[in-house]
């Protein structure tokens, strides 16, 4: 089991215009390049920000990966009633461990607010994943979840599984 996680965020500004055959398409002018949060952390993790704890769902390498149901049911990341130092979910955009059959569907992620009531806060698109750094404890039998989602405003189910990793840090 690993016993730290190093991330950097970065979000590239692009302008998309005219060019001379098709629409092209380079970083706005302004920023000249990636809006990014790479620091360097008071540890070795030089260019990143670096956790340490328990990493769960990730072991010697390996991800343990999750499918999430055709029928739109929430799972549950990690516990409920839990905090974490941090949150990371990947959509793989596969159906199956096999990564050979495809899927353009979503993963919503929501959090419950109240017992068996959630609030969708966003959906992943196919090969998207999200890391939630200092993610707070919902509150008592909560939780943070996701759940296979044909569209990106939550939808209730897809047409397949979607193959997940979820992966928690406390």
């Amino acid at each position: 089991m690993a016993d730290h996680l190093r991330y950097a965020i970065s979000v590239d500004a692009i302008n998309e215009g005219a060019g001379e055959f098709n629409t092209s398409y380079r970083y706005f002018d302004a920023v000249k390049g990636s809006l990014g949060s790479s620091v360097t952390a008071a540890t070795n993790a030089t260019g990143g920000i670096e956790i340490a704890g328990t990493v769960t769902n990730f072991d010697a390498g390996t991800p343990t990966y999750t499918s999430l149901a055709a029928d739109g049911t929430k799972q549950v990341v990690g516990a409920e009633n839990t905090v974490y130092d941090g949150i990371f979910i990947k959509h793989t955009g596969f159906t199956d461990t096999d990564l050979d059959t495809r899927t353009y569907e979503y993963i919503a992620v929501f959090t419950e607010y109240s017992a068996g009531s959630y609030k969708l806060l966003f959906s992943l698109p196919s090969g998207g994943a999200v890391f939630l750094p200092n993610a707070a404890d919902p509150g008592t039998s909560m939780g943070w979840y996701v759940a296979a989602s044909n569209n990106v405003t939550g939808g209730t189910s897809a047409t397949g599984t979607i193959l997940s990793q979820l992966v928690t840090i406390t």
